[in-house]
């Protein structure tokens, strides 16, 4: 009853203002003064259990309005004067006056309060009426509660069933707008082809109009044709206009295959020297210049060496640019071959793997420039393998191409692709079959086009070390 009419912390009575009772999270309640002298850094320490809670603003903390009710009906129901003991008479007052609303004790009672004036009842009683008045009164609060909550809940109800139709009108609305703009792009696409046919007749019509002015003229210069022998002089020269229009297509041709070879060799295959002088590297590209192929000498001070083209350089180029670097004294020549096309075979997985290595995909085949970065010869002279090598992708936690277990003696035969073993993924061409010696590797795939000219750059009697900077491999889709 304290409790509910005074602050534990002050002992002030509670009011509607400064006192005013406020509950924490734990449940017990202080006034708004001692929290708002111990609200410090958003805490807020209850003065009864001692519990600390965190509130970001004090105007969030709570009025216990349950409090305050209780503390509303106890003022009605007993005077604001009220000690527990009669001041007049020294003793408890243990009898209410129903007439003047008072606690009386026995001496008033007798005295200021006689019973054919005053209505008094005993503590007891008076206890068991309030008791009973405050029942009713929440009886009837529970009974108005039950009846707005009967009353929310049919609303509820409603406002659910009316979204519920309003739902299903949009779903509905939806569906004919999807069926609208079906609608309206099958429309659309009538149109185009609509537009399309409209093109083609337009064209095919003006075409129609050029032939029916063509054939008006053909029948006005056949009537303007009076004689036989008119007609066959305009055969002669239309015959003559052919001859020269033959004569003029082969020379065409031939100019034309000249014009192709030469653009294969000076175009496409970029070919140049390569020399060191010091600690520089200088490379002399191939310059075509009239008939010929134009080459920077490397040395300061000496005029260039120009190259005539001859029929035999045509067909050999190669082996002249192996002269020109002899001559030149250098033991670098840097050539581009193309493209190399190679024909994937063997085990698919291992294909794959070689295809994501090559080209970063392992299942499409494209074109990637693909540097043969070393030539050698192994036990035997003729034995001449070109050599790649994907370090840097093996040391990109990439797995290795192949392992030793799944390898086998597997004899070199001319033209195969293998992949090789060693301490990073590669893969080599052989250039000559050695039947009678073996390597640990897997044959991958096998040189369908370019392996020629591989094998005639590489083999040569000056020492001299190709490289190929501008190379690639093609090869067909895969799956």
């Amino acid at each position: 009853m304290a409790d509910s009419k005074e602050c534990p912390t002050c002992y002030e009575e509670y009011d509607s203002e400064e006192h005013r009772i406020r509950i924490i999270q734990c449940g017990h309640s202080q006034c708004t003064s001692c929290m708002e002298a111990q609200f410090s850094n958003g805490r807020i320490t209850c003065a009864t259990c001692r519990t600390t809670f965190k509130y970001t603003d004090f105007n969030r903390i709570p009025v216990n309005f349950v409090a305050e009710k209780m503390k509303e009906d106890l003022e009605k129901l007993t005077p604001k004067q009220h000690k527990g003991m009669c001041t007049e008479h020294a003793a408890y007052k243990l009898f209410w006056c129903n007439t003047h609303h008072e606690w009386i004790c026995h001496q008033c009672s007798v005295a200021d309060h006689p019973r054919g004036e005053c209505d008094v009842i005993s503590l007891t009683k008076k206890l068991e009426n309030d008791k009973d008045f405050m029942k009713s009164n929440l009886t009837e609060e529970i009974r108005h509660l039950d009846n707005t909550n009967t009353e929310v809940k049919r609303k509820m109800n409603e406002f659910d069933q009316k979204i519920k139709k309003e739902k299903d009108q949009i779903k509905k609305m939806n569906e004919e707008i999807d069926k609208l703009k079906k609608s309206i792009l099958q429309k659309e696409k009538e149109v185009a082809v609509i537009n399309v046919k409209h093109s083609k007749l337009y064209k095919i019509t003006k075409e129609c109009r050029k032939k029916k002015a063509k054939l008006r003229k053909c029948v006005t210069h056949v009537k303007e044709v009076n004689s036989f022998k008119q007609l066959e002089l305009e055969s002669e020269k239309s015959a003559a206009i052919i001859n020269r229009y033959d004569n003029w297509k082969q020379e065409f041709e031939e100019d034309k295959e000249i014009s192709l070879v030469m653009q294969q060799i000076v175009k496409k295959r970029k070919m140049f020297v390569t020399k060191s002088i010091g600690s520089s590297k200088y490379h002399s590209p191939l310059e075509k210049r009239d008939a010929g192929i134009f080459i920077s000498y490397l040395q300061p001070k000496v005029s260039p060496v120009q190259v005539k083209f001859d029929d035999v350089m045509l067909m050999q180029p190669l082996v002249y640019l192996k002269m020109i670097c002899k001559d030149f004294n250098t033991r670098t020549l840097d050539i581009s071959l193309g493209c190399l096309h190679i024909q994937l075979e063997g085990p698919p997985r291992r294909v794959q793997q070689f295809l994501e290595l090559s080209t970063g995909s392992n299942t499409r085949g494209t074109y990637r420039g693909v540097k043969l970065s070393k030539i050698w010869a192994r036990n035997k002279p003729g034995e001449r393998v070109a050599w790649n090598a994907y370090s840097k992708g093996f040391r990109q936690k990439m797995k290795p191409l192949f392992k030793l277990e799944e390898t086998g003696q597997s004899p070199l035969i001319e033209g195969n692709v293998y992949g090789l073993l060693g301490q990073h993924a590669g893969f080599g061409i052989c250039l000559t079959s050695c039947p009678d010696v073996s390597c640990h590797a897997v044959v991958i795939g096998r040189v369908v086009a370019g392996l020629p000219e591989l094998k005639s750059a590489v083999h040569n009697q000056h020492p001299l070390t190709i490289m190929f900077s501008d190379t690639g491999i093609v090869f067909p889709d895969i799956g």
